[in-house]
């Protein structure tokens, strides 16, 4: 979380999970880059290697698994069990 600037409640375990987050609130990150590109987005969950690593501003996702939802910008509400 070395960007962050006002988001709370967010949670990073693992290198450069959560990276960038600067304004997103209530994130999870469980593993080397999970949300490392997250900057406003909310309520996402993503546990595994670069799970959901490209997503930014996108909200309320969860993925589980190694690049699970690797290629969420911007999308909402979705959820991804499994690699890739």
């Amino acid at each position: 979380m070395f960007h962050n600037n006002s988001g709370i409640q967010n949670t990073a375990v693992g290198k450069q999970a959560l990276m960038n987050i600067s304004t997103g609130d209530r994130n999870s990150a469980v593993g080397y880059r999970a949300l490392s590109d997250n900057n406003e987005g909310l309520d996402n969950t993503a546990m595994g290697y670069q799970a959901m690593d490209s997503n930014q501003d996108g909200e309320g996702n969860a993925a589980f698994g190694a690049n699970a939802l690797g290629s969420n910008v911007f999308g909402s509400w979705n959820t991804a069990v499994g690699a890739n």
